[in-house]
């Protein structure tokens, strides 16, 4: 049919024929599928009770195999251990130990003899060295117990030091010149000097002939180091073995005089003698 409705008089007169003739046939012999009113199927209710794979073994599907899987990649270590460790060591400890122990042991006791003092002797000659001498001696026993004799010094103007441990007690320090001028201060300018357990006990130098100083402790008596006499092991006098005289073994059983078998003796008929009586009545 015509695609413009007609108007009311032909623009162009209609042609006697047709331009184009229709195709003989419809390009497919049957018209598509019109589509379904449903799907192709209802779903389920409910899902199923069983998954849709076989149910799991009781076993692995596959043995493990021997060897791992995966070779290690290289046969050395991936990274080399340092040449060194990554954090040197300290020097020193951080903390240095103490010099010496921080609560110092007590003392010991004193076991055996008293500890001795020093005495010390010290002489700086003059130009005579050789007539200097002196003595040392123990006041309380007045026992000689040290000397310098003459002609120990032989080196003027020179200073000589000596020293020598004694026990406590009390000492007498006597020093001479032989010439009688001392060491000070015609010919040289010497001196001396004594010390007791560290402290100065006597010093001088222009004496003359000869000058003494006593000096240390006192003449008590110093203690023992063990009792004077041992105990004894021991008692002096033994206890006796038995009594010095012992009791009779047993009691008697009777008497040692057995009683009389008879009583008593009657009595006489008349008395054997008689005595007169007489009675005064006033």
């Amino acid at each position: 049919a015509p695609t413009l409705p007609p108007t009311n008089t032909p623009t162009n007169q209609p042609t006697t024929s047709p331009t184009s003739f229709p195709t003989s046939a419809p390009t497919t012999g049957q018209p598509t599928t019109p589509p379904t009113s449903f799907p192709t199927s209802a779903p389920t209710d409910s899902p199923t009770t069983s998954p849709t794979q076989p149910a799991p073994t009781n076993a692995p599907i596959l043995p493990p195999t021997n060897t791992p899987t995966n070779q290690p990649t290289t046969g050395f270590p991936t990274s080399s251990p340092t040449n060194s460790p990554r954090n040197q060591p300290t020097s020193s400890p951080t903390t240095r130990p103490t010099t010496q122990p921080t609560d110092f042991p007590t003392k010991a006791p004193v076991v055996g003899p008293p500890p001795c003092v020093s005495i010390q002797v010290d002489v700086l000659t003059d130009n005579y060295p050789d007539e200097t001498s002196w003595t040392i001696t123990n006041t309380c026993t007045g026992d000689e117990v040290w000397t310098g004799e003459r002609y120990k010094y032989t080196g003027e103007n020179t200073h000589y030091t000596d020293t020598k441990c004694f026990e406590p007690s009390k000492y007498t320090f006597e020093i001479r010149d032989a010439w009688g001028d001392g060491i000070c201060c015609g010919y040289g300018e010497g001196n001396y000097e004594v010390l007791y357990d560290g402290e100065l006990a006597a010093s001088g130098s222009d004496f003359g002939d000869s000058t003494s100083a006593t000096f240390g402790g006192s003449c008590g008596p110093l203690p023992t180091s063990s009792p004077s006499t041992p105990p004894t092991n021991t008692p002096s006098n033994r206890p006796t073995i038995a009594p010095s005289s012992s009791p009779t073994d047993t009691p008697t059983t009777s008497p040692t005089t057995p009683p009389s078998t008879q009583g008593p003796k009657p009595p006489t008929s008349a008395p054997t003698s008689c005595a007169s009586i007489q009675v005064d009545v006033l």
